[in-house]
């Protein structure tokens, strides 16, 4: 879930007066084995695009992905790509 602006600020000062700064959220769980499967394949276990790429692409494929809520920084550069 999402938590608001205040309840996220109170969650890092718990954790910090713990004596952590390890804050665990969905990303851990959700792109585990994504992160495995490229790695395995590709040698590193993030995503290697370079949104500077699509200036020059004919065609993109993006399968999977919700990109107004799992990619959001992705729109700008995906609305001038269906422009061209």
């Amino acid at each position: 879930g999402r938590l608001g602006n205040e309840a996220t600020f109170l969650y890092q000062l718990m954790a910090r007066e713990l004596g952590t700064n390890n804050l665990p959220d969905c990303s851990n769980m959700c792109h585990e084995a994504s992160g495995r499967a490229l790695q395995a394949s590709l040698g590193t276990g993030k995503g290697t695009v370079d949104l500077k790429d699509w200036e020059s692409a004919d065609a993109l494929f993006i399968l999977g992905v919700n990109a107004a809520s799992n990619a959001p920084r992705m729109l700008t550069a995906l609305a001038e790509a269906d422009r061209r």
